[in-house]
């Protein structure tokens, strides 16, 4: 399966899935409206901002997917080795993080935003994420480049929305799942770059094989290449 496919499927879900958050949060403003109490009962799995629920799961797994991508990479071009496979364990950190939220505790104890906090672990990123841009072939550099565009807006707009929305303000809420899908849209052309970068490698091989065994052939037909062909 091409790249644009895996896009395109993706792209489907993360849509779908910013339908369900919509029509989610439009379950709770109508049971605010109607019953405050029933507010509480509202479904929550669909809310983009939560953690361990539908959206968290399936972040984690895109990220998942990424770094298992990541991690083969790394063995199977020799010159992407060590950096594709730090990658690839870096990523499996960040969908374990995603799914519950670490990142956010600190926040959640002192109010400052989590960016702040975490700027080693960004600075982590941004390492290994220069280095995978430098390694990859094109088109796959490319399209890693705008998953890591897509992964940087997320403490952009963390910082955006503390700043000019207070607590359960629908601006503060809506700034939220714009920083979510572009966290998912981000693993999404992670996904994609990887494995066009896979598929790269393995045609590589294969003309590599290919060639390798003309020059065999042709040196077992060489007539001069005979051993048991006496000499003049």
């Amino acid at each position: 399966m091409g790249a644009r496919w895996v896009l395109a499927i993706l792209g489907a879900c993360i849509v779908a899935l910013a339908v369900l958050a919509i029509l989610g949060a439009c379950i709770v403003v109508l049971a605010v409206l109607g019953d405050v109490e029933k507010a509480a009962e509202a479904p929550d799995i669909w809310n983009l901002g939560r953690e361990r629920n539908i959206p968290a799961g399936f972040s984690a797994l895109l990220l998942c997917v990424a770094g298992g991508m990541s991690l083969a990479y790394g063995y199977t071009d020799r010159q992407a080795d060590g950096t594709a496979k730090l990658m690839g364990l870096f990523l499996f950190t960040m969908a374990f993080d995603e799914f519950v939220a670490i990142h956010e505790r600190p926040e959640d104890i002192t109010g400052i935003p989590w960016p702040l906090f975490w700027l080693p672990v960004i600075a982590v990123g941004v390492v290994l994420g220069i280095g995978m841009l430098a390694l990859l072939p094109r088109p796959a550099d490319r399209l890693w480049l705008g998953g890591a565009l897509g992964w940087l807006c997320a403490p952009v707009l963390d910082i955006v929305h503390e700043a000019v929305a207070p607590q359960g303000d629908p601006v503060r809420e809506a700034i939220s799942n714009v920083e979510e899908l572009a966290e998912l849209a981000g693993s999404a052309l992670f996904i994609a770059a990887l494995l066009t970068a896979l598929q790269i490698s393995a045609t590589r091989a294969r003309i590599r094989s290919a060639r390798a065994r003309g020059s065999t052939t042709r040196r077992s037909t060489d007539p001069r290449s005979d051993p048991t062909r006496a000499p003049r």
